[in-house]
């Protein structure tokens, strides 16, 4: 675990899952017994790890940030959840050409 936030409903915390192999997340009620969030594709970017090292409550949404283990790049990234569960990627989808495309929008690329 990296980063903590509270929510109305307990606490949230981000960091890497324990096989370094991409983003985690834990929510906990007391606080004292926390339970990891189900890998989902939002920590993950390719076949790229994703390491979130930040997080905050921003009018009722999580924000984690972090980055994604680009060999020699290292691009940041920013995940969003409503409730600590199911996380997203907001400008990215898994199809292939749209690194980071806002949702709709082709990539433009250099010729």
């Amino acid at each position: 675990m990296r980063a903590v936030a509270a929510t109305a409903s307990g606490l949230v915390a981000v960091g890497v899952n324990a096989q370094d192999a991409g983003a985690a997340a834990w929510t906990a009620t007391d606080g004292s017994t926390w339970q990891a969030v189900a890998d989902q594709p939002a920590f993950h970017f390719y076949q790229l790890p994703v390491r979130l090292q930040a997080l905050a409550l921003v009018n009722g949404t999580l924000v984690a940030g972090g980055w994604r283990s680009d060999p020699g790049k290292g691009s940041s990234v920013v995940v969003t959840s409503a409730n600590g569960e199911t996380w997203s990627a907001p400008g990215r989808s898994a199809g292939p050409g749209r690194r980071g495309a806002p949702a709709g929008e082709p990539e433009l690329r250099p010729r």
